[in-house]
């Protein structure tokens, strides 16, 4: 097993959130913990080895939080501390979706991206005043038309899940920005996986 320990706060002041804590396992779409932070914002759980999880953290008002949670066989002997700072909704708050996933070279969504998209389903239905931007990314490999064009691809096929769930997607526009906003050092695999991401901005 490994352990996974974290504190909440508000990015903006700093402050503790008793945040909602959920993780699910990627492969089967089953939640493994479903918590709340104790009030100085800090939690605690162990997680089975082997095995890839999404970390959602919530609070009403905020941007939901995503992280991608995957443990190998190294895991067991050290601890995964999340430093979670939320950002309280308004224009211009993001988020990056962690737990979306995609075809290699393809806009065709993965099965395991279903838990993300559920949570982002979850936090618009909450919100459903809220105007978003789907915005899509991509790594530096291929040229600068075919990364424009897949990135936006994408983003549309993150507005399609949401449309053919019941979401009002009049208040939804997307944007392909190819490898324009990379995050990361495009020269390692981390830095492209970090690289290739969906993110959420509220207009």
């Amino acid at each position: 097993v490994a352990w996974l320990k974290g504190i909440v706060t508000d990015k903006e002041t700093g402050k503790p959130i008793n945040g909602s804590i959920e993780i699910v396992n990627l492969e089967t779409g089953l939640p493994w913990i479903s918590a709340k932070a104790n009030s100085k914002g800090n939690f605690f759980t162990v997680l089975p080895a082997n095995t890839d999880y999404a970390l959602n953290i919530k609070k009403e008002g905020y941007m939901f939080y995503s992280a991608n949670v995957s443990l190998g066989d190294e895991s067991f002997d050290k601890a995964f501390e999340q430093r979670v700072k939320l950002s309280p909704v308004k224009t211009g708050s993001k988020l990056v979706l962690n737990n979306i996933f995609f075809e290699t070279d393809s806009y065709k969504l993965l099965d395991r991206s279903e838990t993300e998209l559920k949570t982002l389903l979850t936090f618009l239905n909450a919100n459903p005043e809220m105007k978003i931007r789907i915005d899509g990314h991509t790594d530096n490999q291929g040229s600068d038309a075919h990364n424009a064009m897949l990135s936006k691809n994408r983003a549309n096929s993150v507005k399609d899940y949401l449309k053919d769930n019941g979401v009002d997607v009049s208040k939804i526009t997307t944007k392909g920005f190819g490898a324009s906003e990379p995050i990361a050092d495009n020269a390692t695999e981390k830095g492209r996986s970090m690289n290739r991401r969906t993110e959420v901005t509220v207009l």
